[in-house]
């Protein structure tokens, strides 16, 4: 009964060793073999870039940096994209590449490509991307994510008719100028509370008044104005 009970346990522990290698390798394969081919992968395409023609006919894309995987370029952007985007575009040209994790982006950097984005192609790049959560919570018919084509002419069409008319933005000219009355008294009272010397940060009081005036106008809804809080706002403004 003892020796039986000794094989059992050890069994057990081989078949416990088994499982821990298998699960080492399949982690190693993930993090280590994956990255690595991506890598590889990425490192070949500028040279197959450089011909006229991919492989299978397709057309080349624009130059494009180094990237990571899963991350593409966004490590390039830093806290200045703007800047960043310049640097790169003297190395890689005006019109380039990056992938900003899993989404594509072409960047045009000069005056004549991006009058050829805007003007001449202009029906080649006036479609949006496909949005996962717009699709499901506005089943892709909203005018903002609705791809280019009939449905969105349509709605555009609708939006500007009967939302964005002279005549419908001029009845909503009293709530805009309460609101801005009511910014105005705020900012005045920041002021006041602070002895006339703080720097007072209009971001968020901005903000506040841009979210209360769309409720009222859409729909008629005044609670917007209710969350302001002086002294938080007092806070910051002290702290800009």
């Amino acid at each position: 009964m003892g020796h039986n009970g000794e094989s059992g346990g050890s069994d057990d522990m081989a078949l416990s060793l088994q499982l821990a290698a298998a699960a080492l390798l399949l982690l190693l394969a993930v993090f280590i073999l994956l990255p690595l081919s991506y890598l590889l992968h990425a490192v070949k395409k500028p040279a197959s870039a450089a011909s006229p023609q991919r492989h299978g006919g397709r057309p080349r894309r624009p130059p494009s940096p180094p990237g990571l995987p899963l991350l593409g370029h966004l490590h390039l952007l830093g806290s200045l994209p703007h800047r960043a985007l310049q640097s790169l575009a003297r190395v890689h040209g005006p019109v380039m590449l990056l992938r900003l994790g899993r989404v594509l982006a072409v960047v045009v950097s000069s005056a004549a490509g991006a009058d050829e984005v805007m003007r001449a192609r202009d029906l080649a790049f006036a479609s949006r991307p496909r949005s996962a959560m717009a699709e499901r919570l506005m089943y892709g018919r909203d005018v903002a994510f609705a791809p280019y084509g009939d449905y969105w002419r349509q709605a555009r069409r609708v939006c500007v008719v009967h939302l964005l008319s002279a005549r419908r933005t001029r009845s909503f000219r009293r709530v805009r100028e309460q609101e801005a009355a009511a910014l105005v008294d705020r900012v005045k009272a920041m002021a006041g509370a602070a002895g006339g010397a703080a720097v007072l940060n209009l971001s968020e009081l901005l903000a506040e008044y841009a979210n209360t005036v769309v409720c009222r106008a859409a729909f008629g809804d005044e609670s917007a104005r209710g969350r302001f809080d002086p002294g938080r706002h007092r806070n910051q403004g002290g702290r800009t």
